[in-house]
């Protein structure tokens, strides 16, 4: 039997070089794991930054994991939605929810408010229609029926008598028009001429359809982008619901729009921003998969700006039009005209004759 001789000193220094290198070796290839961090709307970066107390935040999800994530940070659940939840969370929260492991990207539920713009029925080519152009025949809407996401609708107006059949109120109320945006607007689609002389010669664009009052927004105009999706939610869950949606949003109502779309990808197909803050959809512009068309004024130069910076960040497909001589509320001679072919192109684009049209916030 041999025995081996023990390593001489030169030989254990050795070996412990070759073990330390092996060990530093190890420890660099295997780096501590980065923390995660949920992706934030803009608005919900800020009040991160702001230590605000009372922030209402989307998360996704079913009912159950919604539940689960507000018994783990200990916040209420304002709302659910049939794809998710909101939560009312203080900026301690919504800091910890961002660092949740289940927790891909959070939403602000942005306040919105109503907008109106006035274009005739020559300017988006309604008289067209209406007289039948080549070998399409007059048309007038007859057969149609036309969602308004909105402020609720006068169903007492003359205009819209037996005109709307549906109602559902998202704000908790009966479906009546406290703040008369919802009524200007379904009367643009499908109010009745008047009777008297002088409003014989005025009726809607499309005065042959039916309309859905889908009310979000409450007496002072304004409202949450999550009744917005709770709206479209149940659109889409009809009979006859629309093949596809498009979104329009003026201001910061193009923000919501986005969202919206970030939220409803399945449903939304086309979303058109009209001197829209598109910046304040923040995280959401990464995850809208419909195609964006960014309308802006040349002489609002801010907005333009913002506007490109957010169309960098999509990964949908964006196009910005500037419309030149143009400012921030298209006030201009034939500067709504041109936002208004713009946006028709859009939805004739990529809804066709499957889709419908929401509009009306900022």
């Amino acid at each position: 039997m041999t025995l081996s001789q023990p390593p001489t000193f030169s030989q254990r220094r050795s070996t412990s070089r070759l073990a330390l290198t092996i060990c530093v070796t190890l420890c660099a290839a295997a780096p501590a794991a980065a923390q995660h961090r949920a992706r934030l709307s803009a608005d919900l970066a800020d009040d991160l930054a702001a230590g605000s107390q009372a922030i209402n935040v989307i998360v996704h999800g079913d009912k159950a994991t919604v539940d689960a994530l507000a018994r783990r940070y200990n916040v209420t659940v304002k709302k659910y939605l049939s794809e998710g939840g909101v939560l009312r969370v203080t900026a301690g929260q919504l800091a910890a929810l961002r660092d949740d492991a289940e927790v891909d990207h959070l939403s602000g539920d942005l306040r919105i408010k109503s907008s109106a713009a006035e274009v005739t029925a020559e300017a988006i080519g309604a008289d067209q229609v209406w007289s039948g152009l080549g070998k399409v025949p007059a048309l007038s809407g007859r057969g149609v029926t036309v969602a308004v996401i909105d402020s609720g609708i006068d169903t007492r107006h003359e205009a819209l008598t037996r005109r709307v059949i549906a109602t559902r109120d998202f704000t908790g109320g009966d479906g009546r028009d406290l703040f008369g945006h919802g009524t200007h607007v379904a009367a643009i689609i499908a109010g009745r001429a008047g009777r008297t002389a002088d409003t014989s010669d005025y009726q809607g664009i499309a005065s042959g359809a039916y309309l859905v009052n889908l009310r979000v927004l409450g007496a002072d105009g304004s409202g949450d982008v999550s009744d917005v999706v709770a709206a479209i939610d149940w659109a889409r869950g009809q009979p006859a619901a629309p093949g596809a949606i498009a979104l329009f949003g003026a201001s910061t109502g193009a923000a919501a729009a986005l969202i919206a779309a970030a939220e409803r990808p399945d449903a939304v197909r086309a979303v058109i921003s009209r001197g829209g803050r598109a910046d304040l959809a923040g995280s959401a512009l990464m995850q809208v998969r419909a195609p964006t068309l960014l309308i802006v004024g040349g002489h609002d130069t801010q907005v333009v700006d913002l506007n490109r910076r957010a169309g960098a960040e999509m990964r949908s497909e964006m196009r910005l039009e500037v419309v030149p001589g143009a400012g921030h509320l298209f006030e201009e001679p034939g500067a709504l005209e041109a936002v208004s072919r713009l946006a028709v192109g859009w939805c004739r684009r990529y809804l066709g004759a499957a889709g419908t049209a929401i509009s009306g916030s900022r």
